[in-house]
């Protein structure tokens, strides 16, 4: 376990947590702010029960605020090193602290104060695509090797329908309007005599699509899902993301991450690897401590007690920089 000086708290630095799917990035950072609040680790507790005994003495004299007052649950803060999108899980950088010149990015915004320096803009870089598979689209139901797709079983409504025609109505008389000619009035014609929309239930002998997986080692700031749906575009077809994983990020990586380069899937010097995917802290250590935490006072722990699980983890993958 990390050795940890009292005179050295509490601490600014960065930790990768493995980020389910389905949350925000945010909202992920807001469920632990006031988890990490209590902690001495990453927390001044002088300065939080301060913080505390102000907010209930502004309760009692129940008056309006003047101006902002600091909750605990801003403290402390908490950044996210590249969000990741709601439905994609994987490795997600968090830091403590995030500053330019000595002062947190955040105020200057707060201050309305123009940064020292631009952030420079970096372009996007494919630097490895790789396709890891290939599922041919299954032939009978019972086929295990190939890719089953279910067709949608919902039609749209008669007064769906009615709409979207209506919509389209004044969509076209706006076009003629605006560009009254021979060559508008054919389009507009070929649009009123398309056939209307279908549902795609009824088709169960229809062969579905393929699926594939793909591996790719790309720079901060690219959008794989517009990297996917390019694909599909440049093969005269259409592609999209079903399951989006990160698997490394900058030194943390996920333990298939490194099972891939060939390395152990523990990070060396972890003494509970149980907490840990790769260098990652799994998101149950988490989970285990808010369900623990909340609805509970706010309340700090005193200097002598021990660290709690997901102290112990951010301890073991913590990293100064």
């Amino acid at each position: 376990m990390p050795k940890v000086s009292t005179s050295s708290l509490p601490l600014d630095g960065l930790f990768a947590i493995v980020k389910p799917s389905g949350p925000t990035s945010m909202s992920i950072l807001d469920r632990l702010k006031p988890l990490l609040a209590k902690s001495r680790l990453l927390v001044d507790q002088e300065e939080y029960q301060k913080v505390l005994a102000e907010r209930e003495k502004k309760k009692k004299k129940n008056r309006p605020r003047s101006g902002r007052m600091s909750k605990p649950s801003d403290r402390p803060k908490l950044g996210q090193g590249g969000t990741l999108d709601p439905l994609a899980d994987g490795v997600l950088g968090n830091f403590s602290a995030l500053k330019m010149d000595g002062k947190p990015l955040y105020e200057y915004a707060r201050e309305n104060k123009p940064l020292p320096r631009p952030i420079e803009a970096r372009a996007c870089t494919v630097h490895e695509l790789v396709l890891e598979r290939w599922i041919p689209a299954a032939q009978t139901p019972n086929d295990a090797e190939g890719h089953h797709y279910t067709f949608p079983e919902n039609e749209i409504t008669e007064e769906q329908r009615t709409s979207m025609n209506q919509i389209k109505e004044l969509v076209l008389k706006a076009e003629v309007d605006a560009h009254p000619s021979e060559e508008q009035s054919a389009v507009t014609n070929a649009l009123r005599q398309a056939t209307p929309l279908s549902a795609l239930a009824g088709q169960p002998d229809a062969v579905g699509p393929p699926a594939f997986v793909l591996r790719m080692v790309v720079s901060s700031g690219t959008y794989v899902r517009s990297i996917v749906h390019d694909i599909g575009m440049a093969l005269g077809s259409a592609a999209h993301v079903v399951t989006l994983t990160r698997t490394r990020q900058g030194k943390y990586n996920l333990a298939s991450a490194q099972a891939a380069a060939s390395q152990s899937s523990a990070s060396p010097g972890v003494d509970r690897p149980e907490l840990m995917d790769g260098n990652c802290i799994k998101w149950e250590v988490f989970e285990r401590a808010l369900a623990l935490t909340e609805g509970e006072e706010e309340t700090s722990k005193s200097e002598g007690e021990e660290w709690e699980e997901w102290e112990q983890a951010i301890l073991q993958s913590w990293s100064e920089d």
